[in-house]
């Protein structure tokens, strides 16, 4: 990324918040119940975590989508990142968001983890 772009990024929270001004935790929460979240929040782990809990992500991606299943950052981190701080999760929900946008642009894969 260059200099001048190392600083910008998409905020997750105040996103929720345009959408939602009353529960933007709640809209956060939606996200993360997305199996398309799970999935590059996990792509992410495995590539950047050496420490990444495979087994808990596994059961976590299985059960993303259905009516019960539940996520928060908190948990997120508590189960695949234990030494994890809020401010990394931002920005691995902001890569998130950078991603989405590659994705709309039609970019493979390996194209994408290349400009994130």
């Amino acid at each position: 990324m260059p200099p001048d772009q190392q600083n910008d990024y998409i905020s997750l929270t105040d996103l929720a918040k345009y959408r939602n001004s009353d529960d933007p935790a709640g809209v956060i929460a939606n996200w993360m119940r997305n199996r398309n979240t799970i999935e590059f929040l996990g792509l992410w782990e495995e590539l950047n975590n050496p420490n990444f809990n495979l087994l808990e992500f596994e059961e976590f991606k299985y059960s993303a989508g259905e009516n019960t299943f539940t996520l928060s950052p908190q948990k997120w981190i508590a189960s695949m990142r234990d030494f994890a701080s809020v401010e990394q999760f931002i920005i691995l929900v902001n890569l998130e968001s950078m991603n989405a946008d590659l994705i709309r642009q039609r970019l493979p894969p390996q194209d994408r983890i290349q400009k994130l």
